[in-house]
This record gives structure tokens, sequence and C-alpha cells, in this order.
């Protein structure tokens, strides 16, 4: 179950917290995007739950990053946001997915033929 709206309090470790739920969810909807044809994605509700999320955890993180003094934690908050705006990217690029026009990264897990289809 999702946290209500994903406010995170303020407590020790919530560095590590907010990273790990907000990779989850970024990793989550990084492979819905893979397996789910771009004309489904608006229409799916996991997808835009997750993409809302993403886009908020990246702004929460964002306006936490001004408090983080660990230099440790910053590092991980910044790596945190790479993963959400790469996915975020990713949604609006529309370039993964079945029927995309430019082939996943790794053919190895592509399903479907040996990663050769002339673009």
């Amino acid at each position: 179950g999702w946290t209500n709206g994903g406010a995170w309090t303020m407590q020790a470790g919530w560095e590590d917290h907010m990273s790990a739920q907000a990779v989850t969810a970024a990793e989550i909807l990084k492979s819905l995007l893979e397996t789910t044809p771009h004309k489904e994605w608006e229409k799916n509700e996991i997808i835009q739950e997750l993409r809302i999320r993403c886009v908020e955890n990246q702004k929460e993180l964002m306006r936490r990053l001004a408090m983080v003094e660990d230099m440790s934690k910053i590092d991980q908050l910044l790596k945190t946001n790479d993963t959400l705006l790469s996915v975020i990217q990713m949604y609006k690029d529309k370039k993964v997915g079945p029927g995309s026009t430019s082939e996943p990264k790794d053919d190895a897990k592509s399903p479907g033929g040996n990663g050769r289809s002339k673009v």
C-alpha cells in the first residue's frame, strides 16, 4: 500500500526511506513502460499513478535536498533524483515499449527476435 500522499516525516533515516520508496516506484514504472504499448500508457491507471508519484517524489526530494548536510546522503539523494528524472523523461519521450521507434538498450531482455530489427 502507498503512504498517504507520500509525505515523509523528517525522522532520522528519512533519506534512506525516501530513496528506497522513490527508486522502487521508478523501477516499477520503468518496467511497465517497457512492456506496455504507448497508446495504453494514458489509460493505464497504474502507470499514471506511478508517474505522478515519481514526479512528486522528485519535487519533494529537491525540496528536502537543501536541508541535508551529510555528503553521503546528498549523493544518495542525487542518484535517486537521476533515477526519477530518467523514468519521467522516458515517459515523455515514448522511446520504450512495444512498437516504439528505438530499441531497448539491452536486447537480451527484450522479447521477440534477436534485437536486430532495422529502424
